[in-house]
Formats: C-alpha cells, structure tokens, sequence
C-alpha cells in the first residue's frame, strides 16, 4: 500500500490524484468517504481536496471520537519509490513524511473498528506550506475528543514542538552600469551583512538544552554580474522556544532598519498530552497542529526518522512501519476506553 501512495506524486498543491485515489480505497473497504474541495469557491476546477473517512457502523454521528490526521503532500523534488526487499526499506519521497503516517494509520483503524471503535482519518493538504488543509478542516465542526497527528517522531509520543517564524528579508537599492556603482546602490550588500550579522546571534536556549535555530534558506537577487542590483531578498525560518514576538524583537534590533523585514508565518511552541507506556520525546519542527481549533486533544505520533524527511534518503523500514500501526492501535485504544 505504501509503494503504491508513494507511486503518485503528490507535492503541495498537487494532491487531487491521491486524494481521490485514497478515497475510492477506503470507499472500497467500507468506509464513509468526502472529499472536501479547498479551492472551488475560487477556481470551480481545482480538485485539491482534503479526505474525511469514517466507520458509520460506529459513527453514527459524522464525527469520530479519535481521528488519525496526517497530510496528503510532500515537499519537492519528487523521488520514486524503491524497495529494498533484503533489508525490508522504503526509500522515496513520503516514506516517512508522511505517507507511510498515513498507511500505518490506516491499517490501525481498519483494525480498531473491528473491536467496535469510533476512529475516523482526516487527511489534508498544504501542510508542508500553507497549513490551508487544516484550516479549511476546521470547516467541518467535527467534535471530535482526540486528534492522533501522524509525522515521523522516531515512533516516540512527542512532548511539545518547537514554534516557528518564517520571515522574508526585502532589500531595495537602485539599479546602474557596474562601471559607474556610484550611481546606484546595491541591494545585495546590505543584506549579506544582516544574514552575517544574525549568524552570530546566540539565539535564546532553555534550561533542558533546547534551542532556538535560524536557518538562511533561499537567497535571491540581482539581474546581471554587470548591473548594480535593485532587489534582493533572503527567506529565513526560526525554529522557537519562546513566543514569536520575543525572537522577533531580537530580529528587529539586529536589522536595525537596514532592510525590510515581512513576517510570512509563524506560531509558537506547543506542548503536548502523552499517553503511559509509550517512549516520548519534544520534536524541533512544525506540524498542523497549531492551526487546529477543534475541541480534539492531539497527540503527536509516527514511525520514521526526521532526520530522513526532505533528504534525498527519505525511507521507513518495514519494522518501524509495522511497530508504528501496533502503536497507533495502543494509543487509540489507550484513549477510548479511558
């Protein structure tokens, strides 16, 4: 089933093909499947759609009790799958984020309402960017008691998550004949000197060793080695301990009005119910969480290794991915007969 998710492309803004695929799936197994358009208001032919399933013999209300959520997208390039079949490894993009969130949940719920359960899947889009998916799903008023967040966390129960800031550096010079720079003003240079200067910030780090991280990842700017540049800009993204609003004080005084800074996105940290029994550890990235209103408690679970996610060696290997529907059966049953 993995191999075959992982077949489809599906990177954000490109998940109408497995969502509807994945439905026709759960459709054939019994279960009570919508597709909940994201875009047609605006653009009567987009099929991107988040996917809603339920077991209606034990639902008789359209809102499980416990849902497994995990996303529908991926982050680029696109890697087809491959199996290693002698060490039991799925190498590809989404192995492990998060279509194989997504296959382990599946095979725990289809077996946890034939005990009877009421769990449902909710599967979104966008999350690797926007997090429109589960917003738009909170569209739905599903009043659900707990909400199971599949993503890979070495299959521990995650304490907390770190926050996060996204933020864009804009610089703006003025453009002229690279023989006469006198009578230009570049755009590059002042923002080489802010990112140097950020990188000798000692970002804020808690009394348990977590710290606060800024990562540089696009750098953009100039039209020609021959023309003084007019626009440049850096895309940066923090990694918080602490409310966004402290960080960005931090970044405001280290700019100090040498370029424009725009705040893109940004939530912060997140701390988490755990369930008895089951290994648990704080993850340094973001999730959907932050962006769901529900009244669900989440929890966050999954096999796989961040460390592999967004790599070139993304991979599960067979026994995570097996350990990982055990578990997510325990969490479930942990949580409906409490």
């Amino acid at each position: 089933m993995l191999l075959w998710l992982m077949g489809m492309e599906s990177q954000t803004g490109q998940e109408a093909r497995i969502a509807k695929a994945l439905g026709q799936y759960l459709t054939s197994r019994g279960w009570k499947v919508s597709l909940q358009y994201i875009h047609k208001d605006t653009d009567p032919s987009s099929e991107q759609a988040n996917l809603l399933a339920y077991w209606e013999p034990n639902c008789k209300t359209g809102s499980p009790r416990l849902i497994f959520n995990s996303h529908l997208d991926t982050v680029p390039p696109y890697i087809p799958p491959r199996f290693d079949k002698e060490n039991g490894i799925i190498y590809g993009r989404g192995a492990c984020d998060a279509k194989g969130q997504i296959v382990s949940q599946i095979l725990a719920a289809e077996a946890l309402v034939k005990e009877g359960l009421d769990v449902g899947l909710l599967y979104v889009v966008e999350e690797e960017m926007s997090h429109i998916g589960i917003k738009r799903a909170n569209l739905l008023n599903l009043h659900s008691e707990f909400l199971v967040v599949g993503e890979p966390t070495e299959s521990k129960i995650a304490t907390q998550q770190k926050g996060v800031m996204a933020v864009t550096l804009k610089s703006f010079g003025v453009a002229a004949h690279s023989g006469y720079p006198e009578t230009g003003r570049s755009a590059i240079v002042p923002l080489v000197e802010v990112l140097h200067d950020l990188n000798q910030v000692s970002w804020p780090e808690s009394e348990d060793g977590s710290k606060t991280t800024l990562n540089i990842g696009v750098i953009s700017g100039g039209a020609a080695r021959n023309v003084v540049p007019e626009y440049a800009e850096a895309r940066l993204m923090f990694r918080l301990i602490s409310s966004p609003d402290s960080i960005y004080s931090i970044l405001e005084k280290v700019v100090n009005n040498r370029v424009t800074i725009v705040r893109d996105l940004e939530n912060g940290p997140i701390k988490f119910n755990v369930v008895p029994g089951i290994p648990s550890a704080g993850v340094s990235y973001n999730t959907d969480i932050p962006y769901y209103e529900g009244p669900a408690k989440p929890y966050l679970f999954g096999p796989g290794s961040i460390l592999v996610a967004h790599t070139p060696k993304e991979q599960i290997t067979l026994a995570e991915l097996n350990a990982g529907i055990e578990t997510n059966k325990l969490i479930a049953r942990h949580l409906l007969h409490s």
